[in-house]
């Protein structure tokens, strides 16, 4: 009775995860669609607004953070500054290609960034202070929250979209297993029921290791 209960818990505490992050997925990918302009966010400035624009300016990567499991690195996080046309810096987590779209800081077309307005980790928030507190002093606008400064997560659409492709591969070969194998352990399976259980726990494992890497980015 007590192992069915722990099981039943147990399955109740994966699918609230599941759901979670396929959820979050597609409200990130639905507040991109519906973003607010880079104007509106600059007028009133809140953390958790979606918001898209387009930019001609930017610095970086002025900050990099190295993630690391076991001393193994699992990614990385750039972020850079860029500039409106009212006065307003705004910090923006991008890709490490974000630069490439500038020459020396200018762009000739608007380069458009779209993604949630989040709060810097403390970390990251210390070691771009002196930075914030220069822009200020020279004049320009930066958003904060409480202490911390608030940046727009550029990388929110494909790490979205991530996130709700590696949680189907994880969930999809569950579901198939069970369907399979039952209770059936591999090493007892023969043929082709034992080769497609392979291939799915090899399926989920890279949903595991791709969610190890996209959770880091979701707040």
């Amino acid at each position: 009775m007590k192992n069915k209960i722990g099981g039943v818990i147990s399955l109740i505490i994966v699918g609230a995860m599941v759901l979670f992050i396929i959820v979050s997925g597609f409200i990130d990918l639905g507040g991109a669609v519906f973003a607010k302009t880079l104007d509106e966010y600059v007028a009133n400035p809140e953390k958790g607004m979606y918001v898209s624009g387009g930019i001609k300016m930017a610095d970086g990567p002025i900050y990099i953070v190295t993630h690391t499991l076991n001393g193994i690195p699992t990614g990385k996080e750039y972020y850079y500054s860029v500039y409106t046309d009212e006065g307003t810096v705004v910090y923006v987590r991008a890709s490490k290609g974000f630069q490439k779209k500038f020459v020396d800081g200018f762009s000739s077309k608007p380069v458009v960034i779209t993604g949630k307005i989040r709060a810097m980790d403390y970390d990251v928030n210390n070691a771009l202070s002196d930075d914030a507190k220069a822009f200020q002093d020279n004049g320009y606008e930066i958003a904060t929250t409480g202490d911390r400064l608030l940046y727009l997560d550029d990388v929110m659409i494909p790490q979205a979209i991530m996130r709700i492709v590696f949680m189907f591969m994880v969930a999809a070969p569950i579901v198939l297993m069970s369907v399979i194998g039952g209770n059936t352990p591999v090493q007892n399976m023969s043929g082709g029921r034992k080769t497609v259980t392979t291939i799915l726990i090899l399926v989920m494992m890279a949903g595991l290791v791709g969610l190890l890497h996209v959770v880091t980015y979701m707040f």
